[in-house]
């Protein structure tokens, strides 16, 4: 008897959407041929990825990302800022880029020299390749040129910067002393993973953390832009609340999510609730943008950006830009914060990285370069720039 050929099912609803994100029988396969996501946290499966992310899950707790967000982050950010301000002007996305990849090194585990250019200059190009692993689904040129290329990336990245942090830990842990707190520690400390296993994972995280910040940024600074020309007296209201910057953000990723698309592959014959019939092999296309603007769930005007939108209460105000179910992004708090509660203090409030930047890019007043506008990037059908040029005061 032949097989049936394998189907990809579209699924472009709210309700079908969150039904698929929560399935057992659905794993991620958006990755599939990336050769940086082979063996991630990401990419696993049932008990590998409950064990990576009970391993991993303790670098994200709310007292150690208020850490990054209040004491370490803003010394990044202060001095990165710095001769953007005394110039005026500020490229976003190399800029961002550049302050993300801080932090993120930091939290992921590769050592760094302070106040090497060089070494830093390298990561980023690095980083670039790793992002267009991430995204070669969506690429759109020479595939098979760009996954030569990448791979070469993934291989110096491991001899380079990967090897010498990992034997600097193993080191650390067979004389018995304290190991820093980061995923590459975790790693080292409690898995058998192979070097390029450990590279992989902790190029991930590079890539989630500064890629995806860096695109979000841009991204909210524009519709920003847009709403001040019909909100002027908004500008205020974005200095005085930053819990309102943070809505504009998680508004801006419900329209323009990172990855549109959530794949995810069956391994087992099943039925939705809306009886599509799903065989084992089937892969499954979760149009994340489509129900982001389901308009049951947003209301008529879904695909407009309003911060202010109404929402149910189970309804995250992001969508579903940051996954949902088992695969919910490790890292969400720390780039889009927390909703605030009301027995809160101010200073115990997590409002994410990203809104930190845009807070204090409004906060000097940045505004689009009439004489050099953003360009978009071609090279994938992601929402991206390849370049975001901004005007900026110096004012404190």
């Amino acid at each position: 008897m032949e097989s049936q050929p394998q189907k990809t099912h579209v699924i472009g609803t709210w309700v079908g959407a969150r039904e698929a994100y929560r399935s057992k029988l659905l794993r991620q396969a958006l990755f599939d041929g990336s050769v940086v996501m082979d063996d991630v946290l990401i990419n696993l499966h049932g008990e590998e990825h409950r064990d990576r992310r009970r391993i991993e899950n303790p670098l994200f707790r709310r007292d150690v990302q208020l850490e990054y967000e209040r004491e370490e982050f803003p010394l990044i950010l202060r001095e990165a800022l710095a001769p953007h301000l005394e110039s005026g002007r500020c490229e976003l996305m190399s800029f961002s880029h550049q302050i993300m990849l801080s932090l993120s090194c930091v939290n992921a585990g590769i050592d760094r020299e302070i106040g090497n250019q060089e070494e830093s200059n390298r990561l980023i190009e690095l980083l670039a390749e790793f992002i267009e692993g991430a995204r070669i689904r969506h690429y759109q040129g020479d595939r098979d040129k760009k996954v030569s290329e990448i791979a070469a990336a993934v291989s110096s990245f491991e001899d380079e910067f990967v090897r010498p942090s990992v034997e600097r830990r193993q080191a650390i842990l067979k004389g018995g002393g304290a190991l820093p707190r980061d995923v590459l520690a975790v790693l080292v400390a409690n898995t058998e993973l192979s070097i390029p296993v450990m590279g992989r994972e902790v190029a991930f995280f590079l890539t989630a953390g500064a890629s995806t910040s860096a695109v979000a940024l841009t991204n909210t600074i524009h519709n920003l832009m847009l709403w001040l020309e019909s909100h002027p007296e908004g500008r205020e209201r974005l200095i005085q609340d930053p819990s309102f910057v943070r809505r504009c953000i998680l508004e801006t990723l419900r329209l323009s999510p990172i990855s549109p698309i959530g794949g995810r592959r069956a391994t087992d014959d099943f039925q939705l609730t809306d009886g599509t019939k799903i065989c084992s092999g089937d892969r499954v296309d979760i149009d994340i943008e489509a129900a982001n603007r389901d308009k049951s769930i947003f209301g008529s005007t879904a695909d407009e950006f309003d911060p202010d939108r109404l929402l149910p209460e189970d309804v995250p105000r992001h969508g579903f830009s940051f996954g949902h179910g088992m695969h919910h992004c490790i890292g969400s708090e720390l780039a889009g914060g927390v909703d605030p509660d009301p027995d809160e203090g101010f200073n115990q409030r997590l409002f994410g990285l990203v809104g930190v930047v845009v807070h204090k890019l409004i906060h000097h007043s940045v505004r689009l370069d009439p004489d050099d506008p953003p360009v978009v990037e071609t090279t994938t059908a992601r929402k991206a720039y390849r370049k975001f040029p901004v005007l900026l005061d110096p004012v404190e």
